[in-house]
């Protein structure tokens, strides 16, 4: 799959923050199989290198394999992708923040942001290698994250625009901006005044 292509028909991506001036592949590559003991493959790698720390222009989603009752209408949002380098929201700030038993416990490679707090991430486990899951941030920590696509191909080719309107639910005007406020800190687009109306 040609990946530019495949982002410019979702709408391209903007940039969310500074991206680093330098990213040092070698050396990151060396620490996350240090961490994790094992690399995803290079389309992964290459994905986080020139998309990092980019979100998406339209509303993007994925479909998911395994609906839960956290994933009950099939699909999740893309937040923002994750990126190489040492700042917020890269590969390694995520696997710092969420790598241990109280939260994630897969050996993993974070690829991007789901609905605030979430992570969509690619297996680095032995038995689930190159599967692609979703880990819900309120789960408990004994829970399996729900399985979104059997490879990293698949994941990029489920990937599409979601021009429904995203509520029917009207939220008062206080609840609009607090969920705003955490869909902006993840790279996801803003529900407006109008489409929260269900107009």
């Amino acid at each position: 799959m040609d990946i530019f292509e495949k982002i410019t028909r979702l709408g391209g991506v903007k940039q969310s923050g500074k991206r680093p001036v330098t990213s040092d592949l070698p050396a990151f590559r060396k620490t996350i199989a240090n961490i994790m003991g094992n690399l995803p493959e290079e389309d992964v790698l290459s994905f986080a290198s020139t998309f990092g720390f980019t979100s998406f222009n339209k509303n993007v989603v994925s479909s998911v394999i395994e609906h839960s009752s956290f994933l009950k209408s099939g699909t999740v949002d893309i937040g923002m992708l994750f990126g190489i380098g040492q700042q917020r929201n890269s590969v390694l700030s995520i696997i710092d923040t969420y790598f241990f038993p109280e939260q994630i416990r897969h050996h993993f490679f974070p690829i991007c942001a789901g609905y605030p707090g979430d992570i969509i991430f690619y297996s680095l486990e032995k038995e689930t290698f190159g599967k692609i899951y979703y880990w819900h941030h309120e789960s408990p920590a004994s829970a399996a994250p729900g399985l979104v696509a059997h490879s990293f191909d698949s994941f990029l080719a489920g990937l599409m625009v979601n021009d429904t309107k995203e509520t029917n639910e009207v939220l008062t005007p206080e609840e609009l901006i607090k969920i705003n406020e955490r869909r902006k800190k993840v790279g996801l687009p803003l529900i407006d005044q109008f489409r929260n109306n269900g107009n």
